[in-house]
């Protein structure tokens, strides 16, 4: 890309995208707590583009609940019993989960993040 963005005639570089994956268990009947954030929460802005966030509730009985908080709000994940449930938002800031109630270890979580570097 030239034009405006260009230096003595030097074009800028193209973007390059980067993906960072992170997974980890989930400990039983923990009240909601931040698994993943991305920066200071009172400045509301993140360096990443996308993220995806998926939950493996591995209890029998009892959903987890997890929130996705974005500068346009947050997404909410309610994944039943025995089930894995994903989502994606744009510009991801935090992952909050909380598996109060449930009993089973082996529950999961895996995040994949998307950040444009120039």
């Amino acid at each position: 890309m030239c034009g405006s963005h260009g230096f003595n005639n030097v074009c800028c570089p193209t973007g390059e995208i980067f993906q960072e994956k992170l997974c980890g268990n989930l400990a039983p009947n923990q009240v909601a707590h931040d698994v993943w954030d991305a920066l200071d929460p009172n400045a509301g802005v993140s360096d990443y583009t996308q993220g995806t966030f998926e939950i493996f509730n591995a209890d029998a009985n009892t959903n987890i609940t997890a929130t996705i908080t974005t500068p346009f709000g947050v997404a909410n994940l309610n994944v039943p019993p025995m089930s894995s449930l994903a989502r994606s938002v744009l510009s991801p800031i935090a992952f909050n989960v909380d598996t109060t109630g449930t009993t089973a270890s082996g529950s999961k979580f895996c995040i994949t993040l998307y950040k444009r570097i120039f």
